[in-house]
C-alpha cells in the first residue's frame, strides 16, 4: 500500500521553492487588488453579501503574500 501511494507522489511535479518569473511575481504582488476593488465597487452597489466574502479574501491574500515573499523569497520584494 505504502509503496503504491510513493510511486504516485514521485510523479506529481512539486512547484513548492521554485523561482517565479517577473508575470508571475507581479500577479502575486497585486493580486489582493483584486479583490480590494471587488469589495468597493459591490458596496458601492450595497450588495453586501457578496462583500463579505471579498473583505475575506482581501484579508487572506496579504497572508499569502509575506509567507511567499519573507519565507521562501519568491516575489522578488525584500524584508
Amino acid at each position: 500500500m505504502n509503496s503504491t501511494i510513493n510511486a504516485k507522489l514521485k510523479t506529481i511535479r512539486w512547484k513548492d521553492f521554485t523561482t517565479l518569473n517577473s508575470s508571475e511575481k507581479f500577479t502575486e504582488n497585486t493580486v489582493n487588488f483584486l479583490w480590494l476593488f471587488s469589495l468597493l465597487i459591490l458596496a458601492w452597489y450595497e450588495l453586501y453579501l457578496f462583500v463579505l466574502p471579498c473583505s475575506f479574501m482581501f484579508f487572506l491574500t496579504p497572508i499569502r503574500q509575506s509567507h511567499n515573499g519573507y519565507l521562501y523569497y519568491t516575489l522578488g520584494t525584500s524584508k
